[in-house]
């Protein structure tokens, strides 16, 4: 057990030290995974049939390979194909997780947009509005009400995720947590800590996830609504 003061010290700075490549690597992905996944979905929602079959054919691909397997793929596959000596595990992490995110967000992003009824779209074109006023004003503040809490629990699942990128030795809680178990020969106290975490980091993220959603009900996220003021007191115009 981690009762010696020189053992807690050295494992409370391993943890530390992990957790910082855990929430460097669980917010790249989210930040690079979701705005790829984002223009993806608005192309598969939007007429340009003419991609739409390579999308699609990029998603299912990518839903259909394990995360650990696209790991390896790109540790190792990578550097085969582009003619480099070695790519970093963090590098090699970031690039397999955001091409394995962005095929889900794609699939959130599109559904969202899908559910927003198509009188909406035809009103934004009887106003003569463009394609990017539309998704603004009208279009987007109604799918962000269904995109947000399927994209936060895909968040949290990336946070969770993140540890399988130990296994091509990326430096991050987990690997520190075999370590430190290695070093100590403590067993249910480390990965206990190491529980504690991650749920830490999830419940931060699905805390956030829920403010937002309450932001969204209540339209603080509505970008420069058009109002219209009426008079009921003023003569009718002749």
């Amino acid at each position: 057990m981690l009762t010696n003061a020189d053992t807690l010290r050295g494992a409370a700075l391993l943890f530390a030290q992990g957790l910082f490549i855990t929430i460097e690597l669980g917010v790249l992905t989210i930040l690079i995974g979701g705005a790829l996944g984002a223009v993806l979905g608005a192309i598969r929602a939007s007429d340009l049939r003419w991609i739409q079959a390579p999308i699609a054919l990029y998603v299912e691909v990518m839903r259909s390979i394990p995360l650990l397997v696209f790991l390896f793929v790109a540790y190792y596959g990578l550097p085969i194909v582009f003619g480099i000596n070695s790519l970093s595990p963090l590098t090699s992490a970031i690039i397999a997780m955001s091409s394995h995110s962005a095929a889900y967000t794609c699939q959130i992003v599109r559904a969202g947009l899908d559910a927003v009824p198509r009188g909406q779209w035809e009103a934004a074109r009887a106003l003569n509005l463009s394609y990017a006023n539309a998704m603004r004003h009208i279009i987007l503040p109604q799918a962000l009400r269904i995109i947000v809490p399927p994209f936060v629990l895909q968040c949290i699942g990336t946070f969770k995720d993140t540890s399988v990128a130990s296994v091509i030795g990326l430096i991050d809680i987990t690997n520190n947590a075999l370590v430190i178990r290695g070093n100590t020969g403590s067993n249910w106290d480390v990965f206990a800590v190491l529980a504690l975490l991650y749920f830490v980091i999830c419940a931060t993220v699905g805390a956030i996830g829920h403010a937002i959603e309450k932001r969204l009900d209540r339209g603080y996220f509505v970008l420069e609504r058009p109002t219209v003021r009426v008079d009921l007191l003023a003569p009718l115009a002749s």
